[in-house]
């Protein structure tokens, strides 16, 4: 039953026929089964309705595309874009259309009255021959106009009709049309399509028979394809495959594509099909660099598996030269066992070439730089800003994981001489802190307030203030720190310490949070050391917070305050 329903929905062969030829060979049509199948496929189309998008909403079920044979009398529609690559025909019918209720369900209308606007502007038409693709073999639909005011925006295919999707602009004068396929768009889509091919082919000589194709999709913009493999490919197999792909363009390998039985297709023993795909008898075979003819005469021999030779019905190149160039851009997982690999070719290959040189030579540069070049603060940025750059770009896949060990590596040795610039600044802080404290003991001072260097984290700050207290137990200090210069953090930090039975101060808190709270700081810790930090790390927040500091200092030593 589903295998009747197949045929009928799929290839559209008529049911009446199916059970003809079955009763011929003895075989009985499961009736019940084919209804079921016909009902799910008419659940799932009403399902798809509620999907946004125009082409989403203008979906044939199974009893419509039977209405169309059975009670319309309605042709299958030739379809022209696989055979013969046209994007331009003229004197075609339009036999049928389709339009979309207030309820948006589709239902069948007069073609005069479509074509006159008076079903409004979203409409399908089913013509009796086209040049538009039809979605299908994971390459997109062609874009297009229809007359001179029908835009095509999709095309799919339902029971062997083709349905062209899209929005009348002004009226159509005559049901007989021109049909004009964007070109332009179609051109960056069939070498998206070739190159899918010489990619699978590439991947079964790199990793093994064991590749089995789960999925592909060919746009204007990339190529993207899904296969079986229980690992990441890694950036050697990755060099390799795209070297392979990129040795079959310039070989300069004509594209031969024939109808052939099934059966005998099936014979080819180096014949790349997709898993689980139900395919036509005849079926389409696309070799590449060999001839169908010559293979058919001995399907088995060892020499085809030198060449692509797959079932598509795709639009395809007449000759590998025409993709100009291929790199792979991205190499992922999809799920347990299954892998992505998306590649770009002709212009966009030659531009991601391009943007991998550059990534190089800044690579380069960098890493010059920081063997030369003490200013860890701008290098450091340096590093954070290429790697950034080297994930978001369109750059050949194998080259981005070299880049990045490179910039690894260049990130210990900066890391290295931060850690030692960091020491410099503990002890230039430290020795601040203990002339600051010496200098308060003097003078008979019980607390002060200290601008210290930037970058003092919270370890560094709580050995400093055992350092003063060690010398000077009885004094109270107040330290500020602009941001530390290597890290992305830009808060400003600051810490109180406060000893036991403290004059002015009842604990540290105390003064830390009076501080803070006029330039919405946050913080605190225990009554000897509290710390905490500013946002908007600038001089003028910096220099507000020892002022404010210093003030509430001042107020705790007036004798006003006692």
């Amino acid at each position: 039953g589903s295998k009747a329903f197949f045929l009928y929905d799929s290839l559209g062969f008529p049911i009446d026929l199916t059970r003809q030829v079955a009763a011929e060979r003895g075989v009985a049509v499961d009736e019940d089964g084919f209804r079921t199948a016909m009902a799910q496929q008419v659940a799932r189309s009403r399902a798809t309705k509620s999907k946004s998008g125009l082409g989403n909403r203008f979906v044939l079920s199974a009893a419509q595309t039977a209405a169309l044979a059975d009670g319309s009398g309605i042709p299958i529609t030739e379809s022209l874009a696989p055979i013969s690559g046209t994007t331009y025909t003229e004197g075609v019918t339009i036999l049928a259309a389709f339009a979309l209720n207030e309820d948006k369900e589709l239902f069948q209308v007069s073609v005069e009255e479509a074509l006159g606007g008076k079903h409004g502007e979203e409409l399908g038409l089913i013509l009796d021959s086209t040049p538009f693709y039809a979605e299908g073999g994971g390459q997109v639909a062609d874009t297009g106009v229809i007359g001179d005011s029908f835009i095509v925006m999709d095309v799919q295919t339902y029971a062997g009709y083709v349905l062209h999707v899209g929005r009348l602009t002004a009226p159509l004068a005559s049901s007989i049309v021109k049909c004009t396929v964007d070109a332009e768009r179609r051109a960056k889509i069939v070498p998206n399509h070739s190159m899918t091919h010489s990619l699978n082919h590439a991947l079964r000589i790199v990793l093994g028979d064991g590749v089995e194709q789960r999925g592909s999709l060919c746009d204007d913009q990339r190529l993207r394809f899904d296969f079986s493999h229980p690992r990441a490919v890694n950036p050697d197999e990755l060099a390799k495959i795209e070297a392979l792909v990129q040795d079959i363009v310039q070989a300069d390998l004509n594209v031969d594509a024939k109808l052939v039985p099934l059966e005998k297709a099936r014979s080819i023993s180096a014949l790349r099909a997709v898993f689980g795909e139900a395919y036509p008898d005849p079926v389409r075979v696309v070799a590449q660099g060999c001839l169908i003819d010559q293979v058919l005469e001995s399907p088995e021999a060892e020499q085809w598996y030198d060449y692509s030779i797959e079932l598509c019905g795709g639009t395809h190149l007449q000759n590998t030269r025409e993709a100009q160039a291929f790199v792979i851009t991205e190499e992922t997982a999809v799920a347990k066992g299954i892998r992505r690999i998306e590649a770009v070719t002709r212009e966009a290959a030659a531009q991601a070439q391009v943007t991998g040189i550059q990534l190089t030579e800044q690579a380069a540069e960098l890493e010059q730089r920081v063997q030369t070049d003490d200013d860890s603060i701008t290098l450091a940025e340096m590093l954070k800003t290429l790697r950034n750059d080297i994930d978001a770009s369109v750059a050949p896949a194998a080259l981005k994981p070299q880049l990045r060990e490179r910039l690894d590596a260049a990130g210990k040795v900066l890391f290295s001489r931060q850690k030692k610039q960091r020491n410099t600044i503990i002890n230039q802080a430290a020795s601040q802190a203990n002339e600051a404290a010496e200098l308060a003991a003097k003078e008979g001072r019980s607390a002060f307030v200290l601008n210290l260097p930037a970058g003092l984290d919270a370890k560094a700050a709580a050995s400093l203030t055992n350092q003063v207290a060690k010398a000077h137990p009885d004094l109270a200090f107040f330290a500020v720190t602009a941001p530390d210069p290597f890290t992305d953090d830009d808060k400003i930090k600051c810490f109180a310490a406060v000893p036991e039975n403290h004059p002015l101060f009842p604990n540290a808190n105390t003064w830390l949070q009076a501080a803070l709270k006029p330039l919405n700081g946050r913080g605190g810790g225990k009554p000897n050391f509290a710390q905490g930090s500013v946002p908007n790390a600038d001089d003028q927040t910096i220099l507000n917070l020892l002022t404010t500091a210093q003030t509430i200092l001042d107020d705790a030593s007036s004798p006003s305050s006692s």
